[in-house]
């Protein structure tokens, strides 16, 4: 043990002079400790074997738990958000994959060649040498695993738990010989801190807290601080100067007679106790704030230790009763007190979450789509893909590939931030259904991003305003096209994707459109909104192939396949509509010394490229030269779609509209070019992936276009093939090895797609349109009751809905959030109404 760690310990002593309350005995069985009436609940007769497959995720932004849910040994995950092993930490010289500034000209010279041969010959064989090393880009690690022992064979029988989304809580309880149990997990936002809670009816003999420590991070040293706190230190990844990070954990015991606890050698002891909290938060030197030049990009903070301390101390005061209170407002007010969805479901508990889904494919493959139970789980789908991002994404940090949640020194992809498809689709559920949990990532884009993608959009693109950045991101502001040093290998289809910036900033807008919140678009939104517009009028180039006057991308990838090209149809889309955006949000907030801006982005506007073609097996093209072809056309990605969902340049097509397209397009042809395409495309098992994101895409691609068979059949398809039993998506689900992959894009777009199948607002590119609000899209026969509560839609607008046998019976449109000082236009039609209202601030009007 060092000296620094000893004095760290003797350091920490004053959490034990405060007097702390001791817990009464049987704490949790004078609850109401019951699976919720409501049926949102995912629940299981035995306990975890497998973190992936079966485990419970709870998480508060800063900390996720994974729950296994054991007798004799449980076992839960412990999770930090900006817990990196990596970047600068590692690597004093970590760059972002950036060249260096000397190396400029060069790198411009090499972009300027690379252009000139796409625009000679329509591609490129590969990028011409502009890629750049990633560095040491490093992953997203896990802390440690929290070890809870009783050391003895224990026999056991009615056992039960289950995670309770109308709480956020997980429980479990089973017997024992002349014995109950009753366990709860909690991981708190208003205390940020996690918990571990047991009662019994007759003290445990013996029972031993230890924190398992993760192979891979160097440094390691575990201690007693007394006889109830546990202090682990570390340092991420395995070279011994990652970062530091610290987790604190304390345990409370009840007050039957002879209770104790002791600690030795990292393990706390407590025996003859009937109840015991153990509660632990932690933290690490990573800092948002110091990721700028002028920090020279070192991200590093101060010691945590002080800080993780005073949350400990702070929460030991709490009586457990007061500490499950504070959870439940704040869960409760997050993610149900506004929101509301019925899709008919009913209570089910003769059947476990496992078993449904068991039941569920058996269906899928038989064609017997009549059971009860399938609407249940899919409701419990929707829940728990805003259950995730509700416990990952209101942190530190915003949510990664796998939300908050890891097991080991390395996660997969290094659980980073994929801005392709990833991300966005996590995000797409939460502005609909009023989730306050997107400022971690404006915060994140603010401050990880920008700095560095400033400058490779100097040093890769020759450009002095705004910022680029790539497909791959991590914590420390990886901007660069970083490459992999492979012989003969092009990394081109998954690194060129300069584009991810302003898809991004659909999200941004949309914050705003949903939100009204005028004060953040001034503050953050519209700067965020121009610096990501600057790059794109300084980068665009005039088209030298077909010679017809547009401004295109260049070089460009559709995402995720091997064409380098000019004007991918993706890219082309996206940049569009963020000038449109930039345009609605000067309106909102006026144009007052940005004139000149405006009028900079309009004129550029007129001269884009649409990417909007229709090519020639009547698909929608996926790039200006059509080079659609048999070998991609069952590609996992659905990039030129874009613009019929999430976005709006397919789904909202005017053809008077500006931008270069080709004539007599429209809106009709547009559409039936989209389901010729998703056609093409498939199932979403392919060949290149058996990606759940995938199929979740292809699903809401459906609903936006009222297909209400082949949504209901894509959604059901990947419910049954991508998602294991605890609901965790899956990437390659038949994969034999011990852990298939979790990520948690098709857990966000889920909800989504259910959305989009019940409501739809598409954007607009001006605000002075009228917008069409279509109730009922693409409802499946299984959904022919049911309602809405408090969904939002665009310009501040709110919904509530009611259906029966598949018609509506009554629909409420409020505008608590509206702004723009005047009266919107608004159409809302379904299957049995179709109305134009004139809609201002605080109108609540009924419509049915």
């Amino acid at each position: 043990m060092t000296m620094l760690f000893t004095a760290i310990l003797a350091s920490s002593l004053f959490l034990t002079a405060h007097a702390t309350p001791q817990l009464p005995t049987k704490t949790l069985f004078q609850s109401n400790f019951k699976l919720p009436a409501s049926g949102n609940a995912l629940w299981y007769r035995s306990p975890s074997a497998n973190w992936v497959f079966e485990s419970l995720p709870i998480g508060n932004g800063y900390m996720g738990a994974a729950v296994f849910g054991g007798v004799q040994n449980d076992t839960v995950l412990m999770n930090l958000d900006d817990l990196w092993a990596g970047g600068p930490f590692s690597s004093p010289t970590y760059n972002g994959a950036n060249w260096n500034a000397s190396y400029a000209p060069t790198v411009h010279e090499k972009l300027k060649a690379l252009r000139n041969t796409i625009f000679a010959n329509g591609t490129a064989p590969d990028l011409n040498g502009i890629t750049t090393d990633a560095g040491d880009y490093g992953t997203f690690s896990s802390a440690g695993n929290l070890v809870i022992a009783r050391g003895v064979g224990i026999d056991y029988s009615n056992y039960t738990r289950w995670l309770d989304m109308d709480q956020g809580i997980i429980r479990s309880t089973w017997k024992e010989t002349k014995n109950d149990v009753r366990r709860e997990y909690i991981c708190s936002y208003p205390e940020r801190l996690c918990s571990h809670m047991t009662s019994s009816i007759t003290p445990f003999p013996q029972v031993s807290y230890a924190i398992e420590t993760i192979q891979g991070h160097s440094n390691l040293q575990l201690g007693c601080q007394d006889n109830s706190t546990l202090v682990l230190r570390g340092n991420a990844g395995s070279n011994g100067a990652g970062m530091l990070y610290e987790i604190v954990g304390r345990v409370q015991v009840s007050k039957t007679t002879g209770a104790s606890t002791t600690c030795s050698a990292g393990v706390i002891t407590v025996s003859n106790a009937t109840d015991i909290w153990f509660t632990w938060t932690g933290g690490t030197e990573y800092n948002i704030d110091a990721g700028t030049a002028d920090q020279r990009y070192s991200f590093k903070g101060p010691d945590p230790h002080s800080s993780i301390l005073k949350r400990l101390s702070s929460a030991s005061s709490l009586s457990y009763s007061s500490f499950v209170q504070r959870h439940v407002k704040d869960y409760t007010t997050g993610t149900s007190q506004n929101f509301q969805l019925d899709i008919g479901q009913k209570p089910d508990w003769s059947r476990t979450t496992d078993q449904l889904i068991e039941d569920y494919k058996e269906q899928q493959l038989s064609g017997q789509r009549g059971d009860t139970g399938r609407t249940l789980l899919e409701w419990l789908f929707f829940n728990f893909g805003r259950h995730l991002m509700f416990g990952s994404a209101r942190g530190n940090l915003p949510a990664n590939l796998q939300g908050v949640w890891s097991q080991g020194s390395w996660a997969p992809w290094s659980g980073d931030y994929h801005v392709n498809i990833n991300v966005q689709m996590m995000y797409w559920p939460v502005e609909t259904t009023g989730m306050d949990v997107t400022q971690t990532l404006w915060d994140f884009i603010q401050k990880t991003v920008i700095p560095r993608g400033s400058e490779t959009a100097s040093i890769l693109y020759n450009v002095s305003r705004g910022w680029a950045m790539h497909n791959e991101i991590n914590t420390f502001g990886s901007t660069g096209m970083k490459g992999l040093d492979i012989p003969n290998y092009n990394p081109a289809e998954w690194t060129n994707y300069a584009a991810g910036g302003a898809w991004l900033m659909t999200h941004a807008w949309d914050h705003f459109d949903y939100t009204g919140d005028v004060q953040w678009l001034r503050k953050q939104g519209y700067p965020l909104l121009k610096s990501t517009a600057e790059y794109w009028l300084d980068a665009l180039q005039l088209d030298r192939n077909t010679n017809d006057g547009s401004l295109v991308a260049v070089p460009c990838n559709s995402p995720e396949l091997p064409q380098t090209t000019f004007g991918c149809a993706h890219w082309q889309q996206l940049i569009w509509e963020l000038f449109n955006s930039v345009e609605k949000a000067l309106q909102i907030l006026g144009t007052g010394g940005e004139q000149s801006f405006l009028l900079e982005v309009q004129k550029k506007r007129v001269k884009l490229d649409r990417g909007l073609r229709i090519g020639a097996e009547s698909q929608v093209q996926e790039w200006k030269l059509d080079f659609d072809n048999s070998a991609h056309l069952d590609h996992r990605h659905l990039s030129h779609l874009t613009g019929l969902y999430p976005s709006y340049s397919i789904a909202s097509f005017v053809p008077g509209s500006d931008g270069i397209k080709p004539g007599g397009l429209t809106r009709q042809a547009l559409l039936t070019a989209s389901t010729t395409t998703l056609i093409q495309r498939g199932i979403g098992t392919a060949p290149d992936a058996d990606a759940g994101w995938g199929k979740i895409w292809r699903a809401a691609c459906w609903a936006q276009l009222g297909n209400s068979t082949r949504f209901y059949d894509q959604l059901s398809y990947a419910i049954s093939r991508n998602f294991a039993a605890n609901l965790f998506s899956l990437y390659n689900p038949f994969n034999t090895a011990e852990n298939t992959l979790f990520q948690m894009d098709a857990n966000g777009g889920f909800p989504a797609a259910v959305l989009n199948a019940l409501i739809q607002a598409p954007d607009t590119q001006y605000l002075s349109e009228t917008l069409t609000i279509t109730l009922l899209p693409a409802l499946p026969t299984s959904w022919s009751q049911g309602a809405l509560r408090g969904v939002r839609v665009r310009r501040g607008l709110e919904v509530d809905m009611a259906w029966k046998a598949g018609s509506l019976t009554a629909v409420t449109l409020k505008a608590p959030r509206l702004q723009g000082g005047k009266q919107i236009k608004v159409i809302v039609k379904g299957k049995n109404l179709n109305k134009e209202l004139l809609v201002g601030r605080g109108n609540v009007i009924k419509v049915l």
